[in-house]
């Protein structure tokens, strides 16, 4: 029965289509851990000004200034019950640390503008309340 088993897996050893699988999955195995290796390296100083130059121009949006005005306005709408106007500007304006990772859809919706779109569309009217 072993000497069975032990033919079996000599002749599936022995194909060509096996071998290449085999390569193939240590070559996917090695990419992904260098790719992972790569996006967790520390940051460098390069990389940091960088991220400090983002940040700066994205404080400088038009519309990101607005959206602070208004937070200064009416805190509690944006940031919550505890929130005050001295809040806004960190919690809105972009910083060197939140730059690097940020997708562009990070920064979630204000409820002013799921207002707004709630009176613009009748499919928009079905988003459920959230407490904030």
């Amino acid at each position: 029965m072993i000497g069975l088993l032990s033919v079996e897996l000599n002749r599936f050893r022995s194909r060509r289509a096996t071998a290449l699988l085999v390569l193939a999955a240590v070559l996917v195995t090695v990419a992904f851990v260098g790719a992972t290796a790569w996006n967790t390296r520390p940051l460098t100083k390069a990389d940091r000004t960088d991220a400090a130059a983002q940040a700066e121009l994205e404080g400088q949006r038009p519309d990101l200034l607005q959206e602070v005005r208004a937070c200064r306005v009416n805190p509690n709408d944006f940031l919550g019950p505890d929130a005050t106007a001295a809040d806004c500007e960190e919690a809105l304006v972009p910083s060197a640390e939140r730059t690097r990772n940020a997708s562009p859809n990070a920064y979630a919706w204000a409820p002013s503008s799921l207002e707004a779109l709630r009176a613009a569309s009748p499919w928009c009217a079905r988003i459920p309340e959230m407490s904030w």
